[in-house]
């Protein structure tokens, strides 16, 4: 003992603890009572009675609160239970009490310390009734009975079964609170008990009120096949016994309820979508789930016990962090206050990216507190934003400069009375801006659709060597400021296609190639064939793209960094399509380029019978 206070040493009539044990104080059958759960370093409290030991040899009950710390401290809070009391030492049988907490804390469990009961009292059947204030009823606890063709099933019904207040022999003893007792219920007038011997044929039954802290908590039943026997000892050595295996009933259910607690967390951080990383106050990994592994490319038992700071926050915001968690923990004041933050995270391969994060400290009262962070990777929502907004300038600009000119020129055509000539050319310019207009709204459209695996492909055998020349041609008609250089086979180049999309995809790329280059510049066009696949290039004598360029622009509504590129009207979508039509196709698009040097698109389809078919 390290420590008792002036109340505790008056109550047991001890003078000072210097010399005090703690059998000394506690019956020794109590004690296990006072052991921490086996393989828990967890911190608790456990709530009980317990018998102490007064200088005087008497018996004086304590109501107690135990508080168990992860060191294996104990610290006892307790109160005399004054109507509690038992005359003597020998309140019950200190062998049966050893066997019964014994046996509770093993791995028998409470149904174990019930069976020790049972067998110790000369009993074939024992129930425990627990009071459930919520509802006002009695649960059952737990049942053990010997192997028995009626008892086994009558143990599996109870265990389901609840009870109010004066129903059934565990509802009657709990409405009077007191004890009821039948030595044998052959000749018994009571229906109720008459009807217990017929369902699980038992011959003597015993019901006692089980009391802790002044208050009845429960109801334990008793019942033998035959008479109760005459060894059984008088009700007031039986009352303790009963009230030990309600708490430890109750502990059992404590430490369950915080088994499934745990689990539950634990099931809640590692099915977690967002990431759950949490740290000490030195910035030491302590958990990582899942999502975290996924995210940031860090296996969980790589990172435990490594600094999150040279992990995954990019070295530019490290000192920022580390004076974040500093301030803290010198003044409480939360740099973050539990809201999310957008920052920069780093992955493994060193791949930054946007995140969004809220830290939350934990106090645990024993030492500085812990962090857990929130992390989610917002790559794509940032992305959704970036083309949102690049549809509304999309929609602001492509959209409404034909309409504005559409609706111009009809105004322009009702206001007044215009020649033949001037109609023809206003109705030519609402045609044109209309052509226009629609090309844009089928761009939306089909990258939607394809996008979403609804596109329509009508698959032929179709030769490169006619289709290539032919879709270069109609661009050709609408550049008339630029020179166009085809270059084919003599033999057909064969690829199972659809013929419209393929067709769409050459103008596509003559059509950039024609929007990017200068007047009077040429746009190169060669089809190629290589053992199991036909290759297109086009390319053209333009302004070129830089690398960060290149690395963009195959995205939605993506127009380039050039501002003289900028300038030329589009959706950014024509990339897309043909990027998303070609892989359909099971070919592949590619493309050099250097700014000032010009660009070359190249995209490959792969030939019907993997080679050239002669026509």
């Amino acid at each position: 003992m390290t420590r008792v206070s002036p109340a505790g040493l008056r109550l047991l009539g001890r003078e000072a603890h210097a010399a005090l044990r703690v059998r000394d104080l506690f019956d020794a059958r109590f004690l296990p009572l006072l052991l921490p759960a086996r393989g828990s370093d967890e911190t608790r409290l456990d709530r009980f009675e317990i018998m102490a030991t007064g200088a005087n040899g008497a018996a004086i009950w304590l109501d107690a609160v135990a508080d168990f710390a992860a060191d294996g401290a104990v610290e006892l809070l307790a109160r005399e239970i004054p109507d509690h009391r038992v005359p003597g030492s020998a309140s019950a049988p200190a062998d049966l009490i050893r066997a019964i907490v014994e046996t509770a804390a093993s791995d028998a469990g409470f149904r174990g310390a019930l069976g020790e009961l049972g067998r110790g009292l000369d009993m074939d059947y024992v129930e425990l009734w627990r009071i459930d204030p919520a509802w006002d009823v009695l649960r059952c606890d737990e049942v053990w009975c010997v192997g028995d063709a009626l008892l086994g099933p009558f143990a599996e019904r109870t265990r389901q079964a609840t009870f109010r207040r004066g129903v059934g022999l565990a509802g009657r003893t709990w409405a009077v609170d007191a004890p009821q007792e039948c030595r044998s219920l052959e000749s018994t007038a009571d229906p109720l008990l008459r009807k217990l011997r017929e369902r699980a044929g038992v011959g003597g039954a015993l019901a006692l009120p089980v009391h802790l802290g002044g208050h009845i908590r429960g109801v334990l039943v008793m019942m033998t096949r035959g008479a109760l026997p005459a060894s059984l000892p008088p009700l007031q050595l039986i009352e303790p016994l009963a009230a030990l295996v309600v708490q430890l009933a109750a502990r059992e259910r404590d430490q369950e309820a915080l088994r499934v607690s745990e689990e539950r967390k634990l099931l809640l951080v590692e099915t977690a979508l967002d990431c759950v990383i949490t740290i000490d106050a030195e910035g030491t990994i302590l958990e990582w789930n899942p999502a975290a592994e996924e995210t940031f490319g860090h296996a969980r038992a790589n990172v435990l016990g490594r600094s999150l700071a040279r992990l995954i926050i990019p070295e530019s915001r490290r000192e920022a962090h580390e004076r974040g968690l500093s301030r803290y923990l010198e003044t409480g004041q939360e740099v973050m206050s539990g809201r999310r933050i957008e920052v920069d995270a780093l992955r493994a391969d060193g791949d930054e990216f946007p995140a969004e994060m809220s830290i939350v400290p934990i106090h645990t009262g024993q030492g500085p507190p812990v962090f857990t962070a929130y992390v989610r990777d917002i790559t794509e929502a940032k992305e959704l934003d970036r083309l949102k907004d690049e549809l509304m300038n999309t929609a602001n600009h492509e959209l409404r400069t034909p309409l504005a000119s559409i609706r111009g020129f009809v105004e322009l055509l009702l206001g007044r009375e215009h020649s033949a000539e001037d109609q023809r050319k206003y109705l030519g310019v609402i045609h044109t801006e209309a052509e226009r207009l629609t090309k844009l709204v089928n761009d939306f459209l089909d990258v939607q659709r394809i996008e979403a695996g609804a596109a329509d492909y009508e698959l032929v055998d179709l030769d490169l060597a006619e289709l290539v020349p032919y879709s270069v041609d109609v661009c050709a008609a609408g550049a008339a400021r630029h020179r166009f250089e085809v270059k084919v086979p003599d033999d057909p180049l064969r690829v199972h296609a659809d013929r419209d999309r393929i067709s769409q995809v050459v103008l596509n790329l003559c059509s950039n190639a024609v929007k990017f280059s200068p007047q009077d510049s040429t746009v190169h066009v060669t089809l190629t064939g290589d053992p199991d696949q036909a290759r297109v290039t086009i390319r053209d004598e333009g302004v070129g793209m830089s690398e960060a360029t290149l690395e963009k622009l195959f995205q939605k509504f993506y127009r380039g960094e050039n501002p003289e590129a900028r300038k030329v009207q589009g959706t950014g979508l024509g990339l897309v399509l043909v990027k998303q039509i070609v892989n359909d196709h099971g070919g592949n698009v590619s493309v050099r380029s250097t700014p000032d040097e010009g660009s070359e698109f190249e995209f490959t389809l792969p030939l019907s019978d993997g080679k050239a078919v002669a026509g």
